[in-house]
């Protein structure tokens, strides 16, 4: 009697980078694609690809290496590279990680599939240029800042006008208006308001 071919496990991990209720349908999207593939188990962290320190990150890995030492043939499936991480460091070591277990790594977007000599090589040419597509922005981004600086262009959050200032002052000591409330009426951040409190000395009393 033959044994029955075992079945293949899917891991999948998703990421955003941010916590903002607009990072909700990035996080659908590629919750929903590995849904379709059939992946058993999905891991979720709202954190930089630049952070190694994504706790469900290294407890897809954990899940993922626990399985393989069990016997299960895994897949560890991510919607694109750049989920898994940033750095080209980072997706290299996973990679190695992987490897070490007998785990294939799967991405959906870029087609990857280490499994295979072509997907090999892929993921090491997408991880490097990654790295450099975010090395990249980052110097953009301080050259415009640099020559932003240079124009005499002012940076940051725009000042608060005196008027304002003196408003906020006026209704801050009526201890029936909350924070959020002046905020508000000023056309301001709760947080600008307790400053300008601050700043002025002044101070509410239970």
């Amino acid at each position: 009697m033959t044994q029955s071919k075992q079945v293949v496990y899917k891991i999948g991990y998703i990421r955003v980078s941010s916590t903002d209720d607009r990072q909700k349908l990035g996080l659908e999207i590629q919750r929903h694609a590995l849904e379709t593939l059939g992946v058993d188990e999905i891991f979720e962290d709202k954190s930089s690809g630049r952070n190694d320190d994504r706790i469900e990150f290294k407890r897809a890995l954990r899940r993922a290496e626990t399985l393989s030492c069990a016997g299960r043939e895994v897949i560890f499936v991510v919607y694109k590279l750049d989920r898994l991480a940033r750095k080209t460091s980072t997706l290299l070591l996973t990679y190695e990680t992987l490897l070490k277990y007998n785990i294939r790594l799967k991405s959906l977007k870029e087609e990857i599939d280490t499994s295979t000599p072509t997907g090999m090589l892929l993921f090491q040419m997408i991880a490097i240029f990654s790295e450099f597509e975010v090395n990249n922005l980052r110097m953009r981004t301080r050259e415009g800042l640099a020559q932003a600086k240079a124009d005499g262009k002012l940076l940051g959050r725009p000042k608060i006008d005196a008027t304002v200032k003196t408003r906020v002052l006026e209704l801050y000591q009526y201890p029936n208006l909350r924070l959020k409330d002046i905020a508000r009426e000023c056309g301001i951040s709760t947080k600008s308001v307790y400053n300008i409190a601050k700043a002025a000395g002044l101070q509410r009393h239970a």
